[in-house]
Protein backbone atom coordinates (compact mmCIF):
# COMPACT_ATOMS: atom_id res chain seq x y z
CA UNK A 1 0.00 0.00 0.00
CA UNK A 2 2.91 2.31 0.66
CA UNK A 3 3.63 2.55 -3.05
CA UNK A 4 0.30 4.35 -3.43
CA UNK A 5 1.54 7.11 -1.18
CA UNK A 6 4.60 7.77 -3.30
CA UNK A 7 2.33 8.60 -6.23
CA UNK A 8 0.87 11.47 -4.25
CA UNK A 9 3.95 12.69 -2.38
CA UNK A 10 4.91 15.09 -5.23
CA UNK A 11 1.69 16.96 -4.52
CA UNK A 12 3.18 18.01 -1.19
CA UNK A 13 5.97 19.88 -2.94
CA UNK A 14 4.20 21.16 -6.06
CA UNK A 15 1.16 22.81 -4.54
CA UNK A 16 2.53 24.70 -1.57
CA UNK A 17 0.29 25.20 1.44
CA UNK A 18 -2.68 23.61 -0.30
CA UNK A 19 -0.93 20.21 -0.35
CA UNK A 20 -2.15 19.30 3.12
CA UNK A 21 -5.76 19.82 2.11
CA UNK A 22 -5.40 17.94 -1.20
CA UNK A 23 -3.73 14.89 0.33
CA UNK A 24 -6.33 14.62 3.06
CA UNK A 25 -9.16 14.88 0.54
CA UNK A 26 -8.09 11.81 -1.43
CA UNK A 27 -10.13 8.60 -1.08
CA UNK A 28 -8.08 5.83 -2.67
CA UNK A 29 -9.77 2.45 -3.16
CA UNK A 30 -7.11 -0.26 -3.13
CA UNK A 31 -9.48 -3.26 -3.08
CA UNK A 32 -13.07 -3.73 -4.13
CA UNK A 33 -15.41 -6.66 -3.48
CA UNK A 34 -18.53 -7.19 -5.59
CA UNK A 35 -21.42 -9.55 -4.86
CA UNK A 36 -24.89 -10.01 -6.37
CA UNK A 37 -27.91 -11.35 -4.52
CA UNK A 38 -31.64 -10.82 -4.75
CA UNK A 39 -31.37 -8.54 -7.80
CA UNK A 40 -28.93 -6.25 -6.03
CA UNK A 41 -25.21 -5.47 -6.33
CA UNK A 42 -23.23 -5.07 -3.10
CA UNK A 43 -19.86 -3.36 -2.92
CA UNK A 44 -17.27 -3.79 -0.17
CA UNK A 45 -14.63 -1.10 -0.61
CA UNK A 46 -11.29 -0.89 1.14
CA UNK A 47 -10.13 2.74 1.31
CA UNK A 48 -6.57 3.83 1.99
CA UNK A 49 -6.76 7.24 3.62
CA UNK A 50 -3.50 9.15 3.32
CA UNK A 51 -2.90 11.89 5.89
CA UNK A 52 -0.08 14.38 6.36
CA UNK A 53 0.38 15.43 9.96
CA UNK A 54 3.32 17.69 10.64
CA UNK A 55 6.20 16.04 8.75
CA UNK A 56 4.80 12.50 8.51
CA UNK A 57 2.52 10.85 6.00
CA UNK A 58 0.36 8.14 7.58
CA UNK A 59 -2.30 5.81 6.24
CA UNK A 60 -5.36 4.12 7.62
CA UNK A 61 -7.71 1.63 5.98
CA UNK A 62 -11.49 2.04 6.16
CA UNK A 63 -14.10 -0.33 4.76
CA UNK A 64 -17.38 0.91 3.28
CA UNK A 65 -20.34 -1.08 1.98
CA UNK A 66 -23.07 -0.02 -0.43
CA UNK A 67 -25.80 -1.61 -2.54
CA UNK A 68 -27.75 -0.81 -5.69
CA UNK A 69 -29.90 -2.36 -8.39
CA UNK A 70 -27.03 -1.74 -10.83
CA UNK A 71 -23.30 -1.53 -10.24
CA UNK A 72 -23.46 2.16 -11.22
CA UNK A 73 -26.08 2.80 -8.53
CA UNK A 74 -24.04 0.87 -5.96
CA UNK A 75 -21.04 3.10 -6.71
CA UNK A 76 -23.21 6.20 -6.49
CA UNK A 77 -24.37 5.14 -3.04
CA UNK A 78 -20.76 4.49 -2.09
CA UNK A 79 -19.82 8.03 -3.04
CA UNK A 80 -22.56 9.35 -0.77
CA UNK A 81 -20.82 7.75 2.22
CA UNK A 82 -17.42 9.31 1.62
CA UNK A 83 -16.40 12.87 2.36
CA UNK A 84 -13.40 12.46 0.03
CA UNK A 85 -12.99 12.36 -3.73
CA UNK A 86 -12.85 8.67 -4.65
CA UNK A 87 -10.17 7.37 -7.01
CA UNK A 88 -10.43 4.06 -8.87
CA UNK A 89 -7.16 4.51 -10.73
CA UNK A 90 -5.13 2.79 -8.00
CA UNK A 91 -7.13 -0.39 -7.53
CA UNK A 92 -4.87 -3.29 -6.61
CA UNK A 93 -7.47 -6.06 -6.49
CA UNK A 94 -11.10 -6.79 -7.40
CA UNK A 95 -12.76 -9.67 -5.55
CA UNK A 96 -15.90 -11.26 -7.01
CA UNK A 97 -18.39 -13.62 -5.40
CA UNK A 98 -19.38 -16.79 -7.24
CA UNK A 99 -22.90 -15.39 -7.71
CA UNK A 100 -21.80 -12.22 -9.48
CA UNK A 101 -19.25 -14.18 -11.53
CA UNK A 102 -21.92 -16.64 -12.65
CA UNK A 103 -24.48 -14.13 -13.89
CA UNK A 104 -23.07 -10.60 -13.98
CA UNK A 105 -19.52 -10.74 -15.34
CA UNK A 106 -20.42 -8.75 -18.46
CA UNK A 107 -21.90 -5.97 -16.29
CA UNK A 108 -18.70 -5.83 -14.23
CA UNK A 109 -16.42 -5.68 -17.25
CA UNK A 110 -18.56 -3.06 -19.00
CA UNK A 111 -18.53 -0.81 -15.95
CA UNK A 112 -14.75 -0.74 -15.63
CA UNK A 113 -14.07 -0.53 -19.37
CA UNK A 114 -16.34 2.50 -19.67
CA UNK A 115 -15.01 4.17 -16.51
CA UNK A 116 -12.40 6.74 -17.52
CA UNK A 117 -10.71 6.69 -14.10
CA UNK A 118 -10.11 2.93 -14.04
CA UNK A 119 -6.78 1.66 -15.45
CA UNK A 120 -8.00 -1.97 -15.52
CA UNK A 121 -4.54 -3.44 -14.89
CA UNK A 122 -5.51 -4.91 -11.52
CA UNK A 123 -5.93 -8.67 -10.91
CA UNK A 124 -9.39 -10.18 -10.48
CA UNK A 125 -10.13 -13.17 -8.26
CA UNK A 126 -13.21 -15.11 -7.12
CA UNK A 127 -13.79 -16.14 -3.52
CA UNK A 128 -16.58 -17.69 -1.47
CA UNK A 129 -17.12 -14.89 1.08
CA UNK A 130 -16.18 -11.43 -0.20
CA UNK A 131 -16.85 -9.55 3.06
CA UNK A 132 -14.76 -11.98 5.10
CA UNK A 133 -12.02 -11.84 2.50
CA UNK A 134 -11.71 -8.05 2.76
CA UNK A 135 -12.30 -7.82 6.52
CA UNK A 136 -8.54 -7.74 7.15
CA UNK A 137 -6.55 -4.93 5.52
CA UNK A 138 -3.53 -7.23 5.24
CA UNK A 139 -5.43 -9.67 3.00
CA UNK A 140 -4.93 -7.60 -0.16
CA UNK A 141 -1.16 -7.62 0.25
CA UNK A 142 -1.18 -11.33 1.16
CA UNK A 143 -3.25 -12.14 -1.93
CA UNK A 144 -0.82 -10.30 -4.19
CA UNK A 145 2.08 -12.27 -2.72
CA UNK A 146 0.17 -15.56 -3.00
CA UNK A 147 -0.55 -15.03 -6.70
CA UNK A 148 3.00 -13.94 -7.43
CA UNK A 149 4.73 -16.81 -5.59
CA UNK A 150 2.43 -19.46 -7.02
CA UNK A 151 3.03 -18.28 -10.58
CA UNK A 152 6.78 -17.76 -10.21
CA UNK A 153 7.67 -20.82 -8.15
CA UNK A 154 4.98 -23.46 -8.55
CA UNK A 155 3.11 -22.80 -11.79
CA UNK A 156 -0.26 -23.47 -10.18
CA UNK A 157 -2.00 -20.13 -10.76
CA UNK A 158 -1.58 -16.78 -12.50
CA UNK A 159 -3.11 -13.37 -11.93
CA UNK A 160 -4.93 -12.19 -15.08
CA UNK A 161 -5.93 -8.54 -15.00
CA UNK A 162 -9.40 -7.25 -15.72
CA UNK A 163 -8.09 -6.11 -19.10
CA UNK A 164 -6.81 -9.64 -19.86
CA UNK A 165 -10.14 -11.20 -18.87
CA UNK A 166 -12.18 -8.72 -20.91
CA UNK A 167 -10.02 -9.14 -24.02
CA UNK A 168 -10.21 -12.94 -23.93
CA UNK A 169 -13.96 -13.01 -23.39
CA UNK A 170 -14.75 -10.46 -26.08
CA UNK A 171 -12.30 -11.96 -28.61
CA UNK A 172 -12.56 -15.69 -27.91
CA UNK A 173 -15.52 -16.08 -25.57
CA UNK A 174 -13.43 -18.07 -23.06
CA UNK A 175 -11.19 -17.24 -20.10
CA UNK A 176 -10.30 -18.32 -16.57
CA UNK A 177 -10.25 -16.44 -13.24
CA UNK A 178 -8.36 -17.60 -10.11
CA UNK A 179 -10.38 -19.01 -7.21
CA UNK A 180 -8.86 -18.08 -3.83
CA UNK A 181 -9.99 -19.57 -0.51
CA UNK A 182 -9.59 -17.82 2.83
CA UNK A 183 -9.57 -20.16 5.82
CA UNK A 184 -6.80 -19.98 8.42
CA UNK A 185 -4.72 -18.55 5.61
CA UNK A 186 -5.15 -17.82 1.90
CA UNK A 187 -4.74 -20.64 -0.59
CA UNK A 188 -5.26 -21.15 -4.31
CA UNK A 189 -8.05 -23.41 -5.54
CA UNK A 190 -7.59 -23.57 -9.30
CA UNK A 191 -9.55 -21.55 -11.84
CA UNK A 192 -13.19 -20.78 -12.50
CA UNK A 193 -13.82 -21.25 -16.24
CA UNK A 194 -15.90 -18.68 -18.16
CA UNK A 195 -17.63 -19.11 -21.49
CA UNK A 196 -19.69 -16.31 -23.02
CA UNK A 197 -19.32 -14.21 -19.83
CA UNK A 198 -20.76 -16.90 -17.55
CA UNK A 199 -19.00 -19.19 -15.09
CA UNK A 200 -19.52 -22.73 -16.35
CA UNK A 201 -16.97 -24.96 -14.65
CA UNK A 202 -13.73 -25.25 -12.78
CA UNK A 203 -10.13 -26.35 -13.32
CA UNK A 204 -8.55 -28.01 -10.31
CA UNK A 205 -4.91 -27.29 -9.42
CA UNK A 206 -3.59 -30.02 -11.74
CA UNK A 207 -5.60 -28.87 -14.76
CA UNK A 208 -4.72 -25.25 -13.93
CA UNK A 209 -1.04 -26.13 -14.01
CA UNK A 210 -1.43 -27.74 -17.46
CA UNK A 211 -3.43 -24.74 -18.70
CA UNK A 212 -0.56 -22.44 -17.71
CA UNK A 213 1.98 -24.78 -19.30
CA UNK A 214 0.19 -24.68 -22.65
CA UNK A 215 -0.18 -20.89 -22.44
CA UNK A 216 3.53 -20.38 -21.66
CA UNK A 217 2.85 -18.85 -18.26
CA UNK A 218 5.07 -21.26 -16.32
CA UNK A 219 8.19 -19.93 -14.65
CA UNK A 220 8.96 -23.02 -12.60
CA UNK A 221 6.93 -26.01 -11.46
CA UNK A 222 7.23 -29.41 -9.79
CA UNK A 223 5.90 -32.58 -11.41
CA UNK A 224 5.28 -35.68 -9.23
CA UNK A 225 6.78 -38.80 -10.80
CA UNK A 226 6.90 -42.41 -9.66
CA UNK A 227 10.52 -43.58 -9.46
CA UNK A 228 11.65 -46.85 -7.85
CA UNK A 229 8.41 -47.20 -5.86
CA UNK A 230 8.81 -43.68 -4.56
CA UNK A 231 7.00 -40.49 -5.53
CA UNK A 232 9.50 -37.76 -6.34
CA UNK A 233 9.05 -34.09 -7.21
CA UNK A 234 10.79 -33.36 -10.51
CA UNK A 235 11.55 -29.66 -10.83
CA UNK A 236 10.97 -28.01 -14.19
CA UNK A 237 13.31 -25.03 -14.56
CA UNK A 238 12.02 -23.72 -17.89
CA UNK A 239 9.40 -24.72 -20.42
CA UNK A 240 8.16 -23.52 -23.80
CA UNK A 241 5.02 -24.67 -25.60
CA UNK A 242 4.29 -24.15 -29.29
CA UNK A 243 0.89 -24.89 -30.85
CA UNK A 244 0.37 -25.17 -34.58
CA UNK A 245 -2.68 -26.06 -36.65
CA UNK A 246 -2.96 -27.44 -40.16
CA UNK A 247 -6.42 -28.10 -41.55
CA UNK A 248 -8.01 -30.29 -38.84
CA UNK A 249 -4.77 -31.25 -37.05
CA UNK A 250 -3.43 -29.60 -33.89
CA UNK A 251 0.26 -30.08 -33.02
CA UNK A 252 1.38 -29.36 -29.46
CA UNK A 253 5.10 -29.35 -28.67
CA UNK A 254 6.48 -28.85 -25.17
CA UNK A 255 10.22 -28.29 -24.66
CA UNK A 256 11.46 -28.22 -21.06
CA UNK A 257 14.60 -28.08 -18.97
CA UNK A 258 14.61 -30.29 -15.89
CA UNK A 259 16.59 -30.23 -12.67
CA UNK A 260 18.74 -33.36 -12.59
CA UNK A 261 18.54 -35.68 -9.59
CA UNK A 262 20.65 -38.63 -8.47
CA UNK A 263 18.55 -41.60 -9.46
CA UNK A 264 18.64 -44.67 -11.67
CA UNK A 265 15.32 -43.75 -13.24
CA UNK A 266 15.00 -42.21 -16.70
CA UNK A 267 13.80 -38.77 -15.63
CA UNK A 268 13.17 -37.53 -19.15
CA UNK A 269 10.98 -40.52 -20.02
CA UNK A 270 9.04 -40.18 -16.78
CA UNK A 271 8.55 -36.47 -17.44
CA UNK A 272 7.33 -37.15 -20.97
CA UNK A 273 4.76 -39.63 -19.72
CA UNK A 274 3.58 -37.27 -16.98
CA UNK A 275 3.19 -34.21 -19.23
CA UNK A 276 1.56 -36.21 -22.01
CA UNK A 277 -1.01 -37.52 -19.53
CA UNK A 278 -1.65 -34.02 -18.12
CA UNK A 279 -2.23 -32.57 -21.59
CA UNK A 280 -4.60 -35.39 -22.52
CA UNK A 281 -6.59 -34.79 -19.33
CA UNK A 282 -6.97 -31.08 -20.13
CA UNK A 283 -7.92 -31.78 -23.74
CA UNK A 284 -10.53 -34.25 -22.52
CA UNK A 285 -11.93 -31.58 -20.19
CA UNK A 286 -12.22 -29.08 -23.05
CA UNK A 287 -14.02 -31.61 -25.27
CA UNK A 288 -16.46 -32.77 -22.60
CA UNK A 289 -17.32 -29.21 -21.59
CA UNK A 290 -17.18 -27.69 -25.09
CA UNK A 291 -14.83 -24.93 -23.95
CA UNK A 292 -11.91 -23.92 -26.18
CA UNK A 293 -9.42 -23.02 -23.45
CA UNK A 294 -6.40 -23.03 -25.80
CA UNK A 295 -8.21 -20.95 -28.45
CA UNK A 296 -7.77 -23.61 -31.12
CA UNK A 297 -10.66 -22.37 -33.25
CA UNK A 298 -9.13 -18.91 -33.89
CA UNK A 299 -5.89 -20.67 -34.83
CA UNK A 300 -7.73 -22.81 -37.41
CA UNK A 301 -9.28 -19.72 -38.95
CA UNK A 302 -6.08 -17.64 -38.96
CA UNK A 303 -3.70 -20.30 -40.32
CA UNK A 304 -5.95 -21.69 -43.06
CA UNK A 305 -8.92 -19.37 -43.62
CA UNK A 306 -10.07 -21.01 -46.88
CA UNK A 307 -10.12 -24.49 -45.35
CA UNK A 308 -11.79 -23.14 -42.21
CA UNK A 309 -14.52 -21.40 -44.19
CA UNK A 310 -15.26 -24.54 -46.19
CA UNK A 311 -14.89 -27.29 -43.58
CA UNK A 312 -15.50 -25.44 -40.25
CA UNK A 313 -13.19 -27.78 -38.25
CA UNK A 314 -14.08 -28.29 -34.58
CA UNK A 315 -11.42 -28.58 -31.91
CA UNK A 316 -13.43 -31.36 -30.26
CA UNK A 317 -12.98 -33.56 -33.36
CA UNK A 318 -9.46 -32.49 -34.31
CA UNK A 319 -6.48 -34.79 -34.66
CA UNK A 320 -3.91 -34.09 -31.96
CA UNK A 321 -0.16 -34.60 -32.13
CA UNK A 322 1.67 -34.19 -28.83
CA UNK A 323 5.46 -33.98 -28.68
CA UNK A 324 7.38 -33.66 -25.41
CA UNK A 325 11.11 -32.85 -25.39
CA UNK A 326 13.29 -32.32 -22.33
CA UNK A 327 16.88 -32.04 -21.22
CA UNK A 328 18.50 -32.17 -17.81
CA UNK A 329 20.39 -29.29 -16.25
CA UNK A 330 23.71 -31.13 -16.59
CA UNK A 331 23.20 -30.78 -20.37
CA UNK A 332 22.73 -34.44 -21.08
CA UNK A 333 21.71 -35.25 -24.61
CA UNK A 334 18.33 -33.85 -25.57
CA UNK A 335 15.72 -36.57 -25.54
CA UNK A 336 12.20 -36.53 -26.87
CA UNK A 337 9.84 -37.54 -29.57
CA UNK A 338 6.27 -37.83 -30.70
CA UNK A 339 3.97 -39.70 -28.37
Amino acid sequence: MKKLLFLFLPLLFLTGCDSYTELNELGIINALGITYQEDSFSLTSSFVNAKKEEQEVTEEVTTYQSTGSSIEEAFHNLYLQSSKKIYLSHLQLVVLSKEVATDKMKDILSFFIQNEESRNNFPVIITDDVSAFLSDSQTVSDCEKLLYINQQEYGSISSPTLEDIARQLYENGVTVVPHIIKKEHLQTDGYIVFRDFKAMGKLDDTLSNTYLLLHNQIQKMNIPIQCENETMQLEVKESMTTIQTEKDTISIKVTSQLENMETNCDLVALYQDAIHSKIEDLLQYTKENDVDLMHFTPRFEKNNPFYFKKQQPKFQNANYKIEISAKLTDHQKLQGGAM
